[in-house]
């Protein structure tokens, strides 16, 4: 007991964000298109946009093109980014975007042509030193084939290399520390079916286990080493997993406590079989919807018992 007192603690003093760290969540600011006027800060017609967000539902955009949000450097980063030890996050982004520091740019997920879909993939990068000055900006050009959308998911931050890098090794541990107590407990309970192939519950609480291991992986750093540029797969792949582990889970307990399969888990494994086939053979703006469905439909399924009808 005195052992998890003590990991507890510790993962909260982790959790404690290091003051080198800055926040760039808030007001930034919009417009459509991009070329290289717009990197100036003297540039007019901006619009104000909130940063991380839905840039694509916030400004109504449905149609392919570019657009590029920016904002002041905050005064706070600026003697790191002199000194040329900083770093940037802008967390998941979608769908191809570019990066520019006071006007350098400094990376860029996908492309406009050919088309390289960049959706919700992770923004982390080393930042090398810039001269800053009170009207130097952050700039993102942000491009869309009219269907995904131009989103920033996750809190961006910029400033001292070594704090950014180490909040995100931090968090990946968490994720992976989690992946490893799913895996090994599904792995565990689908040996144990092996060996006992009546007790049904153990291959669905097995399934269960591994469908969280398998979204859980889609939701963690690691996806992008292992999935690349194949975004719509793994995005797919995600919302797959997602769609049956309340099939898995109802069938669990119906199975455990009951000995008999659920009627309620039944309708829910058919329909997660609807959405999941609809997700597979469609385009994203399709799975998106699916998502949708899923999320809203979830609500009334919470309170749904497991006992099976008589």
């Amino acid at each position: 007991m005195r052992g998890l007192v003590i990991i507890v603690l510790i993962s909260l003093s982790a959790c404690a964000r290091d003051k080198e760290i800055i926040s760039l969540a808030g007001e930034w600011e919009f417009k459509r298109g991009f070329d290289a006027t717009f990197l100036d800060p003297a540039s007019k017609g901006w619009e104000p946009v909130q940063v991380p967000g839905n840039i694509s539902d916030q400004k109504k955009i449905n149609t392919a093109g570019w657009v590029t949000v920016r904002r002041l450097i905050p005064a706070s980063a600026a003697g790191i980014l002199t000194q040329g030890a900083a770093a940037i996050s802008m967390g998941w982004t979608s769908d191809v975007t570019v990066y520019y520091l006071n006007g350098q740019k400094i990376g860029q997920i996908g492309r406009d042509d050919p088309y390289e879909s960049g959706l919700f993939r992770l923004f982390l990068k080393e930042v090398p030193a810039l001269s800053v000055n009170d009207t130097s900006m952050i700039h993102v050009a942000m491009f869309t084939d009219g269907q995904r959308p131009l989103q920033f998911d996750g809190e961006p931050i910029i400033g001292r290399g070594s704090s950014v890098f180490s909040e995100y090794y931090f968090n990946e541990i968490v994720s992976f520390f989690l992946l490893g107590i799913y895996f090994v407990v599904g792995t565990y309970h689908l040996l144990l079916f092996s060996r006992r192939t009546k007790e049904l519950y153990n291959l669905m609480f097995g399934l269960f286990c591994l469908l969280l291991t398998v979204y859980w992986l889609n939701r963690s750093g690691i996806r992008d080493a292992i999935f690349g540029n194949h975004v719509m797969f793994r995005l797919k792949l995600e919302y797959v997993s997602l769609f049956f582990i309340p099939a898995t889970l109802m069938y669990f307990l119906s199975l455990f406590f009951y000995r008999r399969f659920s009627k309620v888990g039944g309708v829910i494994l058919g329909f997660a079989v609807v959405l999941s086939t609809l997700t597979i053979f469609s385009p994203y703006s399709m799975a998106r919807t699916c998502l949708t469905i899923w999320q809203y439909s979830s609500i009334p399924v919470i309170g749904l018992r497991s006992e099976p009808s008589s």
